[in-house]
């Protein structure tokens, strides 16, 4: 077997820090000293995929580095976004986009791909939250973003607001269009100018007073929607026979409350489960 390379990127608070460092290492994984590279506060590091290039997060941008064939890099460019150092990123399958995840300030940043280098910032979001509530962080800390495996969508992780929103890609131009709402969204949800949790809406008003907070606040106009309560996953469910899933202990110690909780507020019979482990459950489960 040859050898591998690793690539470790690093904060460079410290004066024997440089920031990007690379180590060649053998079968048994032993590293030896390759190269130093200085640059500031090397966050993330990417490649791609046919490992030509390697992408890293600095405090300047995006920085492009070349791999020769002994593993060296070449530095060939930045990119700069419009936000903070970024925490993260990633390459949709094609290579013709980068993404970029802002921890610090919030920013979702779409860069523009060209034979293996990052061209352009062309599309960006700023997420927004409140400051705390109850000792709990609401200020957007956006840790994750990729591409769906089929490339349909645009997952990005908000580890600040605990919330999970997926966008639709543009390939022509860039731009992503919002494709689902969390509910803990804070908004206006009629015309007296009440504000409160986005699936209040609904719950207040029903899907006419939920349709009115979607177009008020996103200019979002369903063609058509569907809705559905508890008792309707449960039915599906079933109807499917059940399901076999695995049940840790915290959740095992939980769970039977639960059960109990939706046969009172359903009226659907279900037992309660007598072990942790593999499960085959029913809807109400």
């Amino acid at each position: 077997m040859g050898r591998n390379v690793v690539y470790v990127g690093s904060y460079t608070y410290e004066e024997n820090s440089t920031g990007l460092t690379a180590y060649s290492m053998d079968e048994d994984g032993n590293l030896e000293l390759l190269e130093e590279i200085t640059e500031d506060n090397v966050v993330y590091l990417a490649a791609s995929r046919d490992r030509r290039h390697l992408y890293a997060i600095t405090d300047e941008g995006i920085a492009t580095f070349g791999i020769a064939g002994d593993g060296t890099l070449m530095r060939e460019g930045t990119v700069r976004t419009r936000g903070m150092r970024g925490s993260y990123l990633s390459l949709d399958a094609k290579e013709e986009f980068m993404f970029v995840a802002g921890y610090y300030d919030g920013r979702l940043s779409v860069i523009r791909m060209e034979n293996g280098q990052p061209v352009k910032e062309v599309s960006s979001i700023h997420y927004r939250g409140i400051t705390n509530v109850a000792e709990k962080s609401f200020v957007p800390h956006l840790s994750c973003v990729m591409m769906s495996p089929d490339q349909e969508y645009l997952c990005v992780l908000d580890s600040g607001q605990d919330c999970l929103t997926c966008y639709r890609l543009n390939r022509e131009t860039g731009e992503i269009r919002l494709c689902s709402l969390f509910r803990d969204t804070f908004v206006q949800i009629n015309e007296d100018g009440k504000h409160h949790k986005l699936n209040e809406a609904y719950f207040k008003g029903g899907s006419k007073q939920a349709l009115w907070t979607l177009k008020h606040n996103f200019e979002i106009v369903p063609d058509d929607y569907i809705t559905f309560n508890w008792k309707a996953v449960i039915d599906a469910i079933n109807i499917m026979g059940g399901v076999d899933i695995e049940i840790t202990e915290p959740e095992f110690a939980y769970i039977n409350a639960f059960i109990t909780e939706t046969v009172e507020a359903t009226g659907i019979g279900s037992v309660q489960l007598k072990k942790q482990g593999m499960n085959h459950l029913d809807g109400v489960q």
